[in-house]
Formats: structure tokens, C-alpha cells, sequence
């Protein structure tokens, strides 16, 4: 209701005719529709009319310029009937003097009362409502970094001892050790009567060791050493080149050959030519 009688104060400033210049291209203005927000505070005018600019139809090519208070409005829409101006902000409520373009020259002024709606008691909640259908997953996030080294567990139990396995395969025979250093000689005995005899002396294959073998008994012993044989030594030197011996005694002359055999008789050679026709004899 308060937005109609605004529409009739406007009308009625217009058809005053309150310092209009340019009267025979002043806009003609049938009315302007508020519109409010929900706190009731004004946010633009929806102006109609005519001569709101030269293009017949359409939009303007150039869009006109609203101002009320000296605030200039953000014209969203125009044509020559219509022009919507939106405020930047709600301004406070009083008298304000609208001005538009005049058609192509001079402009209009119009006297404009603003008043905020008055703010009705705030209604009751509404019921909510049902929820709505789940969305589609979203897309996986990237991994995210590698959270720190947590702490050490406490260690666990000890497992039972297992199995004894089995035997592993006999090694390879190590290699036969160098003879030991002879050892230093024994103390003399006491006297008794026992006799060592000395058997026989057999040498053995190189790189075998020695041994004494006892073919007697405890108190007559015969003892039987093996002895093996030395390695072969290094070849020696060459010897020096002796003196040259003294030329032999010439020898005597040989017998002269006998002579030989005659050879045996060479094959007929080819026939020769025939010889030419003799003359004739006399008669």
C-alpha cells in the first residue's frame, strides 16, 4: 500500500511540472515501482514512461543517468518506456530530488519521498525439510605427507628354539702341514739292557714325509728309516765352449766310376716329304 501512494506523490510532482527544462523533450514518467529488500530497505527503481531516450525501440544506444540526492544509481536496463536504476546503497529515508535526461537536451527534475518498510515480527521457524539425496563422492584428494616415525613397540616375546638341523656334508681333507722343526735331543737314559739296531734305509717318493718304523722288539729294537727323496734341483749353468780340435788328416782320392751303359736306340723319326719329279731322260 505505501508503495502505491509513493507512485501517486510521483505523478502528481510530474504533472506539476517542477522546474522541467526543455519542456518539448522532457520524458514523460507514469509511474515508479520500489523495490524493497527483505530487511524492507530500498535497492532500485523500476521507472516507466516515455522519451527516456532517442531509440525507438530496444534498448538505448546510450544509456541515461539516473541520480537521486545527487547519488547517481547504476542504470541496469533502459529503453525509451522503461529504465531500471539500482542503489549502491540503501540511502536514508526523506524527499529527494530525482533527475533523468530530457531527451536529447535539457533534463528534468522530479521530487522523490523515500521510506523504508516498516520491519514485521520476525515469523516462526519453518518445518525443515526432508534431506536431501547424497551427493556424488568427490574426487580423491592428493596423499598427504608422511606423518613422523611413530615410537619404537616394546619388544616382543622369545620364540621357541627350533629344530636342530641336519648334519652338513664332511669338508674337503685340509692340506698336509710343513714338518715341524726337530725337536732337541733327550736327555741320556739310565743303562739297561735293551740294543737298537739300525735296519734298513729306504728312500721315498718326493714330498712324502719320513718315518721310522721298529721291525724288532722293545728291548731289541731294529729300526727302518724312510727317507724321502729331494726335489729335483735346478738345471745348472751352461758350460763353457771347449777349444777347437785340430783339422783332421785329408782323406784319400776315390777310384774313378766305371763307365756307363749305352742307351737304348731312339724311336724312327717322322717320314720326310716327298721329293719333286725328276726330269725326263733322254731317248
Amino acid at each position: 500500500m505505501r508503495q502505491n501512494s509513493r507512485i501517486v506523490r510521483l505523478a502528481v510532482a510530474a504533472s506539476l511540472g517542477l522546474t522541467t527544462t526543455a519542456v518539448s523533450a522532457a520524458p514523460v514518467i507514469n509511474s515508479i515501482l520500489t523495490t524493497y529488500s527483505f530487511l524492507g530497505t530500498p535497492t532500485s527503481l523500476t521507472i516507466a514512461g516515455s522519451g527516456f531516450c532517442t531509440t525507438a525501440t530496444g534498448s538505448c544506444a546510450t544509456k541515461p543517468t539516473v541520480t537521486v540526492g545527487g547519488t547517481t544509481l547504476t542504470v541496469s536496463t533502459s529503453t525509451a518506456s522503461s529504465v531500471t536504476a539500482t542503489f549502491a546503497a540503501a540511502p536514508p529515508d526523506g524527499d529527494y530530488t530525482l533527475q533523468l535526461p530530457a531527451g536529447t537536451t535539457g533534463s528534468a527534475t522530479y521530487s522523490l519521498t523515500i521510506e523504508s518498510l516498516d520491519k514485521g515480527v520476525t515469523g516462526p521457524t519453518g518445518v525443515t525439510g526432508a534431506t536431501g539425496p547424497t551427493g556424488a563422492a568427490g574426487a580423491k584428494g592428493a596423499t598427504g605427507a608422511t606423518g613422523p616415525t611413530g615410537a619404537a613397540g616394546v619388544a616382543g616375546a622369545a620364540g621357541s628354539r627350533g629344530a636342530t638341523g641336519s648334519t652338513g656334508a664332511t669338508g674337503a681333507s685340509g692340506a698336509t702341514g710343513v714338518m715341524g722343526a726337530t725337536g732337541t735331543t733327550g736327555a741320556t737314559g739310565a743303562a739297561g739292557s735293551a740294543t737298537v739296531a739300525i735296519g734298513t734305509t729306504t728312500t721315498g717318493a718326493p714330498g712324502t714325509s719320513a718315518s721310522v718304523a721298529n721291525t724288532g722288539t722293545a728291548t731289541a729294537a731294529r729300526l727302518n728309516f724312510t727317507i724321502p727323496q729331494g726335489a729335483t734341483g735346478p738345471q745348472g749353468a751352461t758350460g763353457a765352449s771347449g777349444s777347437q780340435g785340430l783339422p783332421g788328416v785329408n782323406g784319400l782320392n776315390g777310384l774313378n766310376g766305371l763307365n756307363g751303359l749305352n742307351g737304348a736306340t731312339g724311336a724312327p723319326g717322322p717320314q720326310g716329304a716327298t721329293g719333286s719329279l725328276g726330269a725326263t731322260g733322254a731317248t
